[in-house]
């Protein structure tokens, strides 16, 4: 399949594989770019259950972890946003790719932990 663009002297033909390229590179445009914030929803309900004031310390502990790990990790942006809903045992997290996958690591060791099925396994 060729494609005829009009020029200003004529017609120029462009091939099919540049065509293809073109429209892998569209598609390629629309996708996040790995340095841009998503947002996610994580279910931490058996983590951060409990009385309000002991729910209220565990996401007070959650949040100085994932601010440690992110420092030590040097991603250099700011803090992700983390918003907590204790009702649904939910938290939502604005963040790059690579903090969403430092903060699922951190959830999933609180939920080895809390289980104490993770005790002794070391976290990549």
């Amino acid at each position: 399949m060729n494609v005829f663009i009009p020029a200003t002297q004529g017609i120029a033909t462009v091939g099919t594989a540049e065509a293809q390229f073109n429209k892998a590179r569209n598609e390629l445009e629309k996708q996040p770019r790995p340095d841009s914030s998503t947002v996610r929803v994580y279910a931490v309900g058996p983590i951060f259950g409990g009385a309000e004031a002991e729910s209220a310390e565990k996401e007070d502990s959650f949040k100085r972890l994932v601010a440690e790990a992110l420092d030590r990790a040097e991603t250099g942006k700011a803090q992700p946003v983390l918003s907590f809903h204790n009702k649904s045992r939910a938290l939502i997290v604005k963040a790059t790719a690579a903090e969403h996958e430092i903060i699922q690591q951190i959830i999933d060791v609180l939920k080895e932990n809390e289980s104490g099925a993770g005790i002794g396994k070391p976290r990549r």
